[in-house]
């Protein structure tokens, strides 16, 4: 059946006797349109988006894709999710700062080069994090490239996550981030964005259910899906005009700020380090 995934491994490397690979899961129409990959997980610890894909895989289980195709990469750090660890634990790298790696070096890099040839082909690529601290729903949103940030607006409004962080890789204080999946991405021209959400430990159960719904709606959005979506009536105390950014402000007139505020002129920024 159609809307049964498809479940295979992608080989990184070895361990002793032990072969190391990703998980993949597909879910694929077989019918035309466009292919959107979902990465979770390159950070060990950060758990709560294993919760939201799990809904996700379940609603889409029960309605297939109407076209296109979504590929989802649940656990790419699995030594970490085993460990617990943010880092890769054998070489301690930051999978999240070796985009877009290398298939000859470690095997942080190694996999680093296995998640990003996962999304080069992809029209949109949404990878999942978790804060180490409560916070907002945030959506990323990755500056730098003229072709790839029309997509990933269109993605953020069809998310409406509470509040946008902008990364500007054209300003030197960002230039930290250039490694991150989704920076890499958004600089070959790939549109891609980031959420974050709380940990496991602190997430509301509803919440967990509004991040996999927004999911559906960004799937509903690019004419992939079809089935019912129950979006919470509410939002949070504040509506969507809060900003988080890095260093500057999206200016108020834009269409990406309009977008998420129907009722608040002047966003507020929050500087995070």
């Amino acid at each position: 059946m159609l809307n049964q995934p498809i479940t295979e491994n992608i080989p990184i490397g070895t361990l002793g006797v032990i072969d190391l690979a990703l998980p993949k899961i597909t879910f694929d129409s077989e019918n035309a349109g466009p292919t959107l990959v979902f990465v979770a997980g390159q950070h060990g610890n950060e758990t709560t988006p294993l919760f939201v894909l799990k809904k996700l895989i379940q609603k889409l289980s029960d309605s297939p894709l109407a076209k296109g195709r979504l590929v989802i990469l649940p656990v790419v750090n699995p030594l970490g999710l085993i460990f617990k660890s943010r880092r890769e634990p054998l070489d301690g790298g930051n999978l999240n700062r070796e985009a877009p790696g290398n298939f000859s070096k470690d095997l942080d890099k190694r996999t680093a080069a296995a998640i990003f040839s996962q999304c080069k082909n992809a029209n949109l690529v949404v990878d999942l994090h978790t804060f180490s601290r409560q916070c907002p729903f945030v959506g990323v949103f990755i500056k730098g490239n003229a072709n790839a940030e029309p997509l990933a607006k269109f993605a953020l409004r069809a998310i409406n996550p509470d509040c946008i962080w902008q990364i500007d890789t054209t300003r030197a204080e960002d230039t930290r981030y250039v490694g991150a999946l989704d920076v890499a991405l958004t600089l070959k021209g790939i549109p891609a964005i980031s959420l974050e959400m709380e940990r496991h430990l602190t997430i509301a159960e509803s919440m967990i259910d509004r991040v996999a719904l927004s999911l559906l709606k960004l799937l509903a959005e690019f004419g992939m899906y079809a089935g019912e979506i129950n979006m919470p009536l509410s939002l949070p105390a504040g509506g969507l005009a809060k900003f988080i950014i890095s260093l500057s402000l999206l200016p108020i007139n834009v269409p990406l700020a309009v977008a998420f505020s129907n009722n608040i002129s002047h966003p507020k920024a929050i500087h995070i380090n």
